[in-house]
């Protein structure tokens, strides 16, 4: 009966997590933050850019995201502009960039 009740516990403690990480993950705000926030810090010119597009996906229940995130023109060359990889293993924690390159469009 005791093991029972332990089993009951675990699975309602793990179908909260995977609702809390399915819904942590709405929403491209914090992909393109994330990119922002990681270009600026490495000396990309971001704040005199636009954003021109995203792309992500959430991952099967939250987990393993990718997205790339593009802003441009480069104020130097009009026609590179600055491509952002990120991921993110699981919703409530966040992207984490992968890599930042220029790119010719």
């Amino acid at each position: 009966m005791k093991r029972q009740h332990i089993w009951r516990i675990v699975a309602i403690l793990l179908c909260i997590l995977l609702l809390v990480n399915l819904l942590a993950g709405r929403g491209h705000e914090r992909l393109v933050d994330a990119a922002r926030a990681r270009c600026l810090a490495e000396g990309y010119p971001v704040q005199d850019m636009k954003l021109l597009g995203f792309q992500f996906d959430d991952g099967r229940f939250g987990f393993g995201g990718h997205g790339t995130v593009d802003f441009g023109p480069d104020p130097s060359d009009s026609s590179r502009i600055l491509r952002v990889e990120l991921r993110k293993r699981i919703n409530v924690l966040g992207w984490k960039v992968d890599s930042i390159a220029w790119h010719h469009s």
